[in-house]
C-alpha cells in the first residue's frame, strides 16, 4: 500500500514548490480536472519522456464539475439545524 501525497502550489516563485522526491516511489500522478484534456495529454507525454523506465500512471481526474457527483450530493438531506452546532 503506497502513501497518497498532495502537492499544491500557488505563486510566482517555482522554487516556493520545490520538493526533492526519488522517482522511484511515485507510482502515480492525479492531474487537476480543470486542467484541460489537451494540457493533460502534453503532461503525460512529458512525464512519459522524462522517465521512461518508470511506469507512472498519469491520470486526469474526474471530480471536478462531475455532473454525477453534483446530482448525488444534491440528493443528501441537510444536517438538522442543532447538529450543526
Amino acid at each position: 500500500m503506497g502513501v497518497a501525497v498532495s502537492i499544491v502550489w500557488k505563486g510566482e516563485n517555482a522554487e516556493e514548490a520545490f520538493i526533492p522526491v526519488d522517482l522511484k516511489s511515485i507510482e502515480r500522478i492525479t492531474i487537476s480536472g480543470n486542467i484541460p484534456a489537451g494540457v493533460v495529454a502534453s503532461l503525460k507525454a512529458i512525464i512519459k519522456k522524462l522517465v521512461p523506465k518508470l511506469e507512472i500512471i498519469v491520470s486526469h481526474s474526474k471530480f471536478f464539475e462531475n455532473e454525477s457527483w453534483t446530482e448525488e450530493i444534491k440528493k443528501i438531506p441537510p444536517l438538522p439545524k442543532d447538529k450543526l452546532k
